[in-house]
């Protein structure tokens, strides 16, 4: 789980957080706000799940002087920058959003036998052994297509 309590505000309804380094794929997420359109001021921090939504559906629900909506759970979009993954977190004018708390797949770590400091690389891979020989048939299989892509391809000369 991830929870980054300071963002950077795009505009009055749209925060972004960036992704930590080890960022690998989205499971879910959930909003922590302070208020929202039935509690204005909630006593407590209170969790609503996100939504995640296509950047083509972003100008749905992002509020404009001629869209005022009312999101009954903020929406996400996946934003990639140059080097950076961020996360846009879209939510009403009556939702104050304090951070975000999120579930994600980790990158795994490397492993080598040399070089090993076992934070970044281990001595043995993290991923169980009843996955090897999928990975090792999926390595096989990508490199027996591009193979006969390859030699199918044939130069004009």
């Amino acid at each position: 789980m991830f929870s980054q309590p300071n963002a950077r505000n795009i505009d009055g309804y749209v925060k972004q957080y960036e992704l930590p380094e080890n960022y690998f794929l989205y499971v879910r997420s959930s909003s922590l706000v302070t208020s929202t359109y039935l509690n204005e001021h909630l006593n407590t921090t209170g969790i609503i799940p996100n939504t995640i939504i296509s950047e083509e559906d972003a100008e749905k629900v992002i509020t404009t002087p001629y869209n005022q909506i009312i999101l009954r759970q903020p929406c996400v979009v996946m934003m990639s920058n140059y080097d950076t993954t961020c996360i846009n977190v879209i939510h009403d004018k009556f939702t104050t959003i304090e951070g975000i708390d999120l579930v994600y797949y980790r990158l795994p770590k490397q492993f080598n036998v040399i070089n090993v400091d076992n934070d970044k690389v281990l001595d043995r891979c993290e991923l169980p052994d009843s996955v090897h020989n999928e990975i090792v048939d999926g390595a096989v299989e990508t490199f027996i297509t591009e193979a006969k892509y390859r030699l199918n391809i044939k130069d004009k000369d």
